[in-house]
């Protein structure tokens, strides 16, 4: 059986990634592994390797608004643990009024085994018609199950900053150590403003010319500009990259081998199916020292995008990200 859901695969390369790290970890009781921002669309990701079970629930993650425990829409969004003397992973998600009562996955069928590294990926994908999430499983690449919470499992559709822990203060760690937990957002068919770190300024177009939208603005102030120039659909550009359409001007964003930054002819729809465009193709990554903050690389021409803080000018420099270039840092804010 596989999910009914059309998944996207390919996150790593096409989404924004908030990783905690890869190292080995056991679990253990208020571990505070630190903040996310989670989105409608999103998937968890992690690996965990069971060392036994316990005669009670026995908690492996938690994300949360608050630090309530579960009696509000937000508190276990989600809430990832075993029952009692099961190796079945169990996924909670709380709601006003709910309290004990909590929505989820109540027993996932197929059980993890003890003393073997698991590779877990839950889904959510919001059904904007029903306005609800669905969440589905996923067991070492292997769909396990899916399930609509029947109502919406996120807070704002702006994304929200949830604390992770892994694992709770409420109930006791599952025996065992997890590895490489992180958030991945898809932005494939969502609409994005860049926000330029160092500048303080958004990405903006012009006709085909790109340039920034103000100066010394915060990121909060991309709800107050109604200007299509700082908005871009992000699209599928095949090879796990993606493109960035530009809603004002129709035209696509690119980085040549010179390091000119500009635009592409106007492209009526947001449909990147030019083969002979190879500037077009951005790689958005986490950068490995400064959690939150993107490159926007094209390995084409291996070149990175970056603002000129005396010109304000944007252009492309050389390679992928060094700690000491700090101007080719942005943050990716989803708008639609």
């Amino acid at each position: 059986m596989a999910s009914s859901l059309q998944i996207l695969t390919n996150i790593d390369k096409r989404g924004l990634v908030k990783s905690f790290g890869s190292g080995e970890e056991a679990l253990k009781r208020g571990n505070a592994k630190g903040t996310a921002i989670i989105y409608p669309n999103h998937t968890i990701s992690f690996e965990i390797y069971p060392t036994g079970t316990i005669n009670e629930w026995s908690t492996i993650l938690r994300f949360n608004t608050n630090e309530e425990n579960c009696v509000k829409h937000g508190d276990r969004s989600p809430l990832l643990h075993f029952h009692a003397n099961t190796l079945n992973l169990c996924i909670k998600y709380g709601k006003d009024g709910a309290g004990e009562f909590n929505y989820g996955i109540e027993k996932v069928p197929t059980a993890l085994t003890k003393f073997q590294w698991s590779k877990i990926d839950l889904v959510v994908q919001n059904q904007g018609a029903k306005d609800e999430s669905v969440i589905v499983v996923f067991i070492n690449g292997q769909f396990a199950v899916e399930q609509s919470l029947g109502f919406r499992s996120w807070v704002k559709p702006e994304g929200t900053v949830h604390e992770v822990w892994a694992s709770e203060n409420f109930y006791p760690p599952a025996p065992g150590v997890i590895r490489n937990l992180a958030v991945y957002t898809p932005l494939v068919g969502r609409t994005v403003a860049i926000y330029a770190n160092t500048a303080k300024s958004f990405l903006f177009v012009h006709e085909s010319h790109v340039d920034q939208w103000r100066t010394n603005v915060t990121p909060a102030d991309v709800s107050q500009c109604t200007l299509d120039g700082i908005k871009f659909k992000v699209v599928d550009a095949g090879g796990g990259y993606v493109a960035l359409w530009n809603l004002a001007t129709k035209r696509f964003l690119r980085i040549t081998d010179n390091g000119t930054v500009d635009c592409t002819v106007v492209s009526a729809d947001a449909v990147y199916n030019n083969p002979g465009w190879v500037c077009e193709k951005f790689s958005i990554t986490e950068t490995p020292l400064i959690k939150g903050l993107y490159t926007l690389y094209v390995p084409t021409v291996d070149q990175s995008l970056t603002v000129d803080l005396v010109s304000y000018n944007t252009h492309g420099i050389k390679g992928q990200y060094k700690h000491y270039w700090q101007n080719e840092l942005f943050s990716i804010h989803v708008v639609a």
